[in-house]
């Protein structure tokens, strides 16, 4: 034993030299065992079924952690899961419900991630690696933006006033430009959606569904680009583990 060694356990007792081997080999275990436990996380916590209309932001949807812990991982995926709704439905997560994990370009305000760039495309990763503590007493929000186009007219003054699903049929409209020839229709004061079979300039025809009355001017939105998301957050207990 050289003299400096000899002169500590001197000064201590060998519990104190054994207790200090035993917390510095149980921090060194605990250093371990996280970083194995983030390649394998074994819990998550899903937000599914997420409904979001082409052109909008959902509000925020708050998330409740089950203990402490570390979050290792965000995967985020839409239903149909193509790489034209991949790409342009975004993500956005604010930590503690005040704190954004991808904050924008100028420093500090909203910022969003395509769901393409967290796992969603076979270029990318299967989910955005992170580590990000977490409190079982706060929570976290989410917020799914869809960045695809809103198809969108207005009912015109020919249907006012005619129960859904129109006269004939038939959903007199300002114009028809850039809907599919056949699809579904959101009507403003209509309880559920309308389908239809056809179009012609300033019309749908073959309508059919659709609870409510017809008003002049009320919008009328493709169902096209709407998406349903799923997000899950990937995560460590962190109760038995000392993380630093």
């Amino acid at each position: 034993m050289n003299p400096a060694n000899a002169a500590r356990f001197g000064q201590r007792s060998m519990g104190g030299v054994v207790q200090d081997i035993l917390l510095r080999t149980a921090k060194l275990m605990s250093e371990g065992l996280t970083e194995f436990a983030e390649l394998a996380p074994t819990d998550e916590v899903p937000s599914n079924g997420i409904a979001v209309p082409a052109g909008m932001t959902s509000n925020g949807i708050s998330i409740q952690f089950p203990c402490d812990g570390l979050v290792v991982g965000i995967r985020a995926t839409t239903r149909d899961g193509t790489p034209v709704s991949q790409n342009s439905t975004l993500l956005r997560v604010q930590k503690d419900g005040d704190t954004e994990l991808f904050p924008s370009a100028s420093g500090g305000g909203p910022g969003f991630m395509a769901f393409g760039q967290i796992s969603g495309n076979a270029q990318f990763l299967a989910r955005l690696v992170t580590r990000q503590r977490f409190q079982q007493a706060t929570f976290w929000n989410i917020f799914v933006q869809n960045g695809q186009p809103q198809i969108a007219t207005t009912v015109a003054v020919a249907s006012n006033g005619q129960a859904s699903p129109g006269v004939g049929n038939i959903l007199n409209v300002a114009s028809t430009f850039g809907f599919p020839t056949s699809g579904f229709l959101q009507v403003a004061g209509i309880v559920g959606l309308i389908s239809y079979t056809g179009t012609t300039a300033t019309s749908f025809t073959g309508t059919l569904g659709g609870v409510g009355v017809f008003a002049t001017g009320a919008s009328v939105v493709s169902t096209v680009g709407n998406i349903v998301a799923d997000v899950t957050f990937d995560i460590i207990r962190t109760t038995n583990l000392r993380t630093g």
